[in-house]
């Protein structure tokens, strides 16, 4: 488990099964998606171990998760297009956040640091890329 205090909450990067066991409390109250579930997760963790490594990225506010991104790491193949043809693929190293992986983003009321969050981690890391799987539409949209 990896610490950024770079702004007043914190952020915790769980690359492991043991330090994301320590979110399992708050996970299962934020779960809201059957493929969300921890336990679903750390089963698809097995399916695809050697191949992709689990991965969940918390921000906390006085030592408390208030939202968990959950997902997995590993290298994808991404197109370079120019309209429609295909110059190359690339092979980057991907964090893929999960379908239902957006644990409590939805009813986070600071969307601009959780925009920071990933832009930091992106940034910090040595992964090129976030995909995320059926984000819903609203997720993000302004509140004004």
């Amino acid at each position: 488990m990896h610490q950024n205090n770079r702004f007043k909450y914190s952020v915790n990067i769980c690359d492991d099964i043991e330090s994301i066991e320590v979110l399992r409390p708050y996970w299962q109250i934020y779960q809201y998606a059957p493929n969300g579930d921890i336990d679903y997760f750390l089963m698809e963790y097995k399916v695809y171990e050697g191949k992709q490594k689990p991965l969940a990225v918390s921000l906390h506010e006085n030592g408390v998760p208030k939202v968990i991104f959950v997902g997995r790491c590993g290298y994808s193949r991404e197109a370079v297009r120019f309209g429609f043809r295909k110059i190359d693929t690339f092979n980057l190293k991907s964090f893929i956040i999960s379908s239902g992986g957006f644990l409590q983003a939805e009813k986070f009321n600071k969307k601009d640091i959780i925009v920071k969050l990933l832009k930091d981690f992106i940034i910090n890391s040595d992964i090129d890329i976030i995909k995320i799987n059926a984000m819903e539409y609203n997720s993000f949209r302004s509140e004004e």
